[in-house]
């Protein structure tokens, strides 16, 4: 009997234990990760990173880096083209 106790015990802490919050629009947090979703595709990022939906540069997404120091010039990025190849195969896209 105890051992089905504990077991029950741990698989509830397991399964209760993650934190999930949800965003208005898109995002979901877990556990220090965000996650985006979209129509056909959903992406997990670190929470400390920007996300950006602006269609900059025809990107769905960007989603930056934090800077690191006073130093760091660069943040790091994640983006997401979407282009319509209908007509194009891989030689004459090449």
């Amino acid at each position: 009997m105890t051992r089905i106790l504990l077991s029950f015990l741990f698989l509830s802490v397991s399964a209760f234990g993650q934190k999930t919050i949800k965003d208005s629009g898109n995002k979901t947090t877990t556990n220090g990760w965000q996650t985006f979703e979209q129509s056909g595709y959903s992406i997990k990022y670190p929470s400390t990173w920007e996300l950006d939906q602006s269609g900059q540069m025809g990107s769905s997404f960007i989603i930056f880096s934090p800077l690191e120091s006073d130093k760091d010039k660069f943040m790091e990025n994640v983006n997401l083209l979407v282009q319509d190849l209908d007509g194009y195969n891989l030689d004459r896209f090449s």
